[in-house]
């Protein structure tokens, strides 16, 4: 037997698999990033889809950032 796409049980499997790998997508590009986690340095909840780290929430990346600007002063 040869692959056919004019087959009935090819046609449900395409269409099962394509559903499936939709749901994939759907689920690592549109609901991972909306899924509320906790901030590594605080412990607050933050989205990571609203902050530029995965693992930190805007707060304390913008602690970082204060120090790392006072750590680069001369004096």
């Amino acid at each position: 037997m040869e692959w056919s796409c004019y087959r009935p049980l090819s046609v449900l499997y395409w269409a099962w698999w394509s559903l499936r790998q939709g749901r994939l997508w759907v689920r690592r590009h549109v609901v991972e990033p909306l899924d509320p986690r906790r901030c590594a340095h605080c412990g607050h909840r933050f989205i990571p889809a609203l902050s530029s780290s995965w693992y930190r929430c805007r707060a304390c990346m913008y602690v970082q950032s204060q120090q790392q600007t006072v750590d680069d002063l001369p004096f």
